[in-house]
């Protein structure tokens, strides 16, 4: 999210020096996709709500964001909201006739289901729009959702296959904060963690403390890594406390050195 934000700045900065003004959805919808990724729920509506006050009328701008709102409003406690923005998703979907705001509405349907069955409709539903056109980062999302809504429907076995397969795709994506997701919840499921990758002995440490062992080695400082995972810096200097002790590391060099190995 901190590397997302800094780009856009940069993206806005130019733009102001050229007279371009058609940011106006784009930017906020960007910010509201990363937010989601984060799980920042709150910070997602925020975003999406502004992207579609500055698309209002424009339905094809709406397609690449439409999804994204009802989902965030759906994790951040508004299915009143959440429902309502799905009528408009629904009539996106049908002005434009395409495939992706067709599947994000069949996925949001199925998040918002309190029936195991009619949920994994739902997300078939969405699955075989996907077939027709490759979304992969779409096709993924649907997976974790379709996890996600299993979990929460106390199917916890039949959650554990969309969650390993989502996780999967998005690790081959290089989506690493929406696979820590999707691992997370499968550990949730009883669920085995992936392999170790990278760094030797990632599997000895949790979600959240891989996640910054990847950014510290990735050259990132404390503020930057808190800034991108929405925690605070004490929350990341005691969870690197850990990762070096799991790890048998003493420093941010030593483990900045075994990511730049692990990466050649």
């Amino acid at each position: 999210m901190f590397r997302c934000q800094q780009q856009l700045d940069r993206v806005r900065r130019h733009c102001a020096e050229h007279g371009i003004e058609y940011l106006g959805v784009e930017l906020p919808s960007l910010l509201g996709i990363a937010a989601l990724g984060t799980g920042d729920h709150e910070a997602a509506v925020v975003q999406l709500d502004a992207a579609r006050a500055a698309g209002r009328g424009q339905v094809l701008a709406a397609v690449p964001f439409s999804g994204d709102l009802v989902e965030a409003l759906v994790r951040a406690g508004h299915p009143g909201r959440a429902t309502e923005a799905l009528t408009w998703l629904d009539e996106v979907a049908a002005a434009t006739g395409l495939v992706q705001p067709a599947a994000a509405a069949a996925r949001c349907r199925g998040l918002l289901s309190h029936d195991p069955d009619r949920a994994e409709a739902c997300f078939a539903e969405a699955a075989a729009l996907h077939d027709r056109v490759p979304m992969p980062f779409e096709r993924a999302r649907t997976l974790l959702c379709e996890g996600e809504t299993l979990r929460r429907l106390r199917r916890p076995a039949a959650a554990r296959v969309p969650l390993r397969a989502a996780r999967e795709m998005f690790d081959g994506l290089g989506a690493r904060t929406w696979a820590v997701r999707a691992e997370r919840e499968l550990a949730a499921t009883g669920g085995r963690p992936a392999a170790s990758r990278g760094i030797g002995g990632l599997d000895r440490l949790t979600p959240q403390e891989r996640e910054i062992a990847r950014a510290v080695g990735e050259g990132l400082s404390n503020a930057e890594v808190a800034a991108s995972l929405f925690v605070s810096r004490k929350t990341v200097e005691a969870h690197l406390t850990q990762v070096y002790r799991k790890l048998g590391l003493r420093s941010r060099t030593e483990l900045a050195r075994d990511y730049a190995r692990s990466e050649r």
